[in-house]
């Protein structure tokens, strides 16, 4: 289902997509047409094409070219309102469809070592990109964590750079963070989806997950945040194997519900 749920959205959303939906629905109105409409009696002793009259050939063509562009206007307004009323009933934190470079902060640090209570060893070494909505994490090391920290998100009709606490609501928001997420080049690199405190520092909720697959793959995450907690999320790629290697990250979107 989530093939044709991308299929679907790739079709509505694109130029490409759209030229293909109409070129199916072209031919399959064409088809029906001749399947529904003529009385399928055709003779058996010569082809088919034989016994197509070509007054009646045009005009099936001309009718499947007349209503071909109508039907797939209709396609794309019912699936752009259904978006539309389906996304109204969320609220989108963050979406890297509209961000730009300057939305994040990469932070290159030494290993935590839990047990010492302080960062030991080299630095992490890579870069971030975010090119065509996929952020991409390039680790050429195996030290250290590479922190991406995001610091811009929908507040209202404004931005902010936290996640703002909300101190009329009580109890906590539920905050399910979706992406597309593959590896590039060889080895593997394990990340951490966190929302951290923004005034303390606490970590709050986190995800941690191992990436080693070449081809996109769906994944999600679900975390309660307290509302009257001020926060951000970061991703931080530590534990890479066999480096250099970069994972890539598109359709990273948070909601809340």
């Amino acid at each position: 289902m989530d093939y044709f749920k991308d299929a679907k959205d790739w079709i509505t959303r694109s130029w490409y997509g759209i030229i293909i939906g109409y070129l199916i629905i072209l031919v399959s109105i064409y088809g029906g047409i001749w399947y529904f409409i003529e009385p399928m009696d055709l003779s058996n002793d010569s082809g088919f094409l034989i016994n197509i009259q070509p007054n009646r050939l045009a005009s099936h063509i001309l009718l499947s070219l007349l209503v071909a562009p109508y039907v797939t206007l209709f396609f794309i307004i019912i699936n752009k309102l259904y978006s539309e009323n389906k996304f109204d009933k969320l609220n989108i934190i963050y979406d890297s469809i509209s961000s730009t470079p300057f939305d994040f902060e990469p932070i290159r640090e030494r290993m935590w070592d839990r047990q010492q209570r302080k960062r030991i060893g080299e630095k992490a070494e890579g870069e971030f990109e975010l090119i065509n909505n996929v952020i991409s994490l390039r680790r050429v090391n195996s030290e250290g964590e590479f922190h991406l920290k995001i610091r811009s998100y929908e507040d209202g009709k404004n931005k902010s750079n936290i996640i703002k606490k909300d101190l009329t609501q009580g109890g906590n928001r539920n905050v399910q963070i979706n992406c597309q997420i593959k590896i590039s080049g060889t080895g593997s690199q394990t990340i951490i989806f966190v929302i951290k405190d923004a005034d303390n520092g606490d970590w709050i909720a986190n995800k941690r997950i191992i990436v080693n697959n070449k081809n996109w793959e769906n994944l999600s995450a679900y975390f309660r945040v307290p509302y009257d907690k001020n926060a951000y999320f970061r991703i931080d790629s530590v534990d890479v194997i066999s480096p250099p290697n970069s994972i890539e990250i598109r359709n990273l979107r948070l909601i809340e519900y």
